[in-house]
């Protein structure tokens, strides 16, 4: 009851921020954040419209941002010599650049668009870092769905090694 008489005195969300919350709940992410923290995180994101073949990042950039795709298509891949091996393509309701959650990182990859247009939502850095800061709860979702997004990822390498034994010294990874 007195839930529902403080909800009466909150301002009520535009179609804008129930359309960035919405998309935001849709992401890995941010899974089982509730509506207060998800507003939180969309009024801290930034839109940006991109070309085909636009380069977001390279790999060794600084990872100054998150970024969330809204529409289109990226390309994530990874420069081996003169050659560039295809990591993955991102699109709607997904999200990459997760070492911006870490401090002083440095890309792993090459990050490109593929489709005739994108928009992405960035979030970046500074904001990760206040966003973090602001609520230990939030920070540990986040962080527990991080965890275990890199724990997919290393579940399927493992996997593969298992299929490919001898591509590369497993031992060489730790």
């Amino acid at each position: 009851m007195i839930q529902k008489i403080l909800n009466i005195f909150e301002k009520k969300l535009t179609e804008e921020e129930k359309e960035k919350v919405n998309f935001i709940s849709k992401i890995e992410l941010f899974n089982g954040l509730n509506t207060k923290e998800l507003l939180a995180i969309s009024r801290l994101l930034y839109e940006r419209k991109y070309k085909e073949n636009e380069i977001i990042f390279f790999r060794n950039d600084a990872a100054q941002a998150l970024y969330l795709v809204k529409k289109g298509t990226v390309y994530l891949s990874l420069d081996i010599q003169d050659n560039e091996e295809q990591i993955m393509y991102c699109q709607e309701n997904t999200c990459f650049g997760f070492n911006a959650l870490l401090e002083n990182q440095k890309r792993k990859n090459n990050a490109q668009i593929t489709s005739e247009k994108a928009v992405l939502y960035v979030l970046p850095q500074t904001e990760i870092r206040v966003l973090l800061n602001s609520s230990k709860e939030l920070k540990s979702k986040i962080y527990y769905n991080l965890s275990l997004n890199q724990n997919r990822i290393i579940s399927n390498l493992f996997e593969t090694y298992r299929k490919n034994i001898g591509f590369f010294e497993l031992k060489k990874m730790f």
